[in-house]
């Protein structure tokens, strides 16, 4: 194999360790403002203790939590319209220019030369207490059934949320492991050269090594010592952003106690052979619970069109007098009760026009949910097909990292022996490189692919 050959090589390994370190910035979450936990901690997490962690500081989560508080006070308050409305009055009027009645010209008193007379008394005083109680009215009804809906809807955007969140954690958990692989890979990779260069430097020393050879060893330690500064670059970038998404602080020191090979064996193959994947998809139920309030919102504008029954009741005292002397008003109440009937006859074609909103959008809605659906259908298909191909990929890369191992190793010692060449060893050092990186990224495309399937299922664990 010629030199330029074994260039292709070497910067098609630096490509691939490129690649895979990208990818856990490329899944990394992106960081929200969150609860901290004290700076200078060391927190050992599992993924199931990081999930729990940020489902206990994570702001958005709060915040669909309070949305949910929020809606079943509002559902509280829709029972109102059918309760009983209990109010109470009191006023005071002073007559500074008390009104007046006019006499007819051809009556006695304008006879008698009065014409005009003042009417009431300085001082009124009312006092009176009503009670309202609905009978029959279907809107109000309607209106808490709505908002039943509405406190459904909240639930599950709660539901949504956890999930959500709980795959951000996970993808950002997985991403962290695969770093912590790539480091380690070219931490290795970067020793094992540094002393290939070493070997080489005392073989030239001592006449047995050409100068090529010693120019090749450094130039490949030189490349390999960038992609190992950044790789830690980027182990630090996610390790932050996955303490923001737990709500930790900057100064803590998280060390994740799961491994990639831990988190593969903990996946439920049986889970691929379910039929209905999508049942309890949070996106597809809050479409569902959307269309059921529309419905709900149609009942209730068709209803405003039936008549409206409502009960009353009012006692009433008042007393007028010209004095402040309390003691000699003289008090006169009164009481009523009723019955009261509202018929909504015409109001020019509004409510008709309103319900054909309605419908409109509930047409919509239904267009929405089956295009909703079928995407998820392919996400779905899209997920099973990366976990098959990870996990085939996964048994084939295992294989090859195990013989790549294997050659290093015969390769170091024929280069020891005289008997093989520094770009033999090259290539067996190359070639145990990319087959780590290979499977290491085969473990985190199944972790990854299973964790995106089962978001779609809806499962919060």
């Amino acid at each position: 194999m010629g030199y330029s050959e074994k260039r292709i090589n070497l910067r098609r390994v630096v490509a691939l360790a490129a690649i895979g370190l990208c990818m856990v910035v490329g899944n990394g979450v992106a960081a929200q403002p969150n609860g901290s936990v004290a700076g200078g901690d060391t927190l050992r997490l599992s993924l199931r203790e990081a999930v729990g962690m940020a489902m206990e500081n994570n702001v958005g989560l709060k915040a669909s939590q309070l949305n949910e508080e929020s809606s079943r006070y509002g559902e509280l308050q829709q029972w109102s319209n059918i309760m009983p409305t209990v109010k109470a009055q009191a006023s005071y009027s002073r007559q500074v220019k008390k009104p007046v009645m006019f006499f007819p010209e051809d009556s006695p008193m304008a006879r008698m030369g009065t014409t005009t007379m003042e009417m009431g008394s300085d001082n009124s005083y009312t006092g009176s207490l009503s009670v309202a109680l609905p009978i029959f009215a279907m809107q109000a009804y309607r209106s808490i059934q709505g908002s039943k809906v509405d406190t459904k809807i909240a639930e599950e955007q709660v539901r949504g949320a956890r999930i959500d969140l709980a795959g951000q954690v996970k993808l950002a958990y997985i991403a962290i492991l695969l770093a912590e692989k790539s480091l380690e890979v070219m931490d290795s990779s970067l020793a094992s050269a540094s002393r290939t260069l070493r070997n080489v430097e005392n073989l030239t020393r001592q006449g047995m090594a050409a100068e090529y050879d010693l120019v090749r060893a450094r130039v490949q330690v030189s490349n390999l010592k960038p992609l190992y500064v950044q790789s830690q670059h980027e182990l630090e970038t996610a390790r932050l952003n996955f303490r923001t998404l737990l709500g930790a602080g900057d100064t803590v020191v998280i060390n994740l106690t799961g491994t990639l090979g831990e988190l593969v064996d903990g996946c439920d193959d049986r889970a691929l052979l379910e039929e209905n994947a999508l049942q309890n998809n949070s996106n597809l139920r809050l479409l569902a619970l959307q269309s059921e309030k529309l419905s709900r919102q149609y009942q209730m504008v068709r209803e405003t069109l039936w008549p409206t029954l409502s009960a009353f009741a009012n006692y009433q005292i008042t007393t007028q007098a010209n004095h402040f002397d309390f003691s000699k008003y003289q008090w006169v109440n009164s009481f009523v009760v009723g019955l009261q009937l509202d018929v909504p006859l015409f109001s020019g074609l509004r409510k008709h026009w309103q319900m054909q909103q309605v419908k409109i959008g509930q047409r919509q809605l239904e267009e929405q949910a089956e295009y909703s659906r079928n995407m998820m259908l392919v996400q779905v298909s899209t997920a099973r097909q990366q976990m098959l191909a990870a996990r085939e990929s996964m048994l084939a890369s295992r294989e090859g990292e195990s013989m790549a191992r294997q050659g290093v190793a015969i390769a170091r010692t024929r280069f020891s022996a005289g008997a093989g060449t520094l770009l033999e060893l090259n290539d067996a050092e190359m070639a145990l490189t990319q087959a780590s990186l290979n499977y290491h990224k085969a473990q985190y495309s199944f972790v990854l692919a299973y964790v995106r399937y089962m978001q779609l299922r809806g499962d919060e664990a």
